[in-house]
């Protein structure tokens, strides 16, 4: 199965999503390699053999 999601980098950790605030924007996520080893981190099970 298929899914989108969106990924944002905060300067604060919030447990949910009402607690991010009206101040803040999204930071760099890093380069690819950054981003697939922080996902992986949190999904283990995260197939990257698919096309970018």
């Amino acid at each position: 199965m298929n899914w989108d999601a969106i990924v944002c980098k905060f300067s604060r950790t919030s447990t949910h999503v009402d607690q991010i605030g009206n101040d803040e924007s999204c930071l760099p996520l890093g380069n690819r390699a950054q981003i697939q080893a922080a996902m992986s981190d949190l999904f283990a099970d995260t197939d990257w053999s698919g096309p970018p």
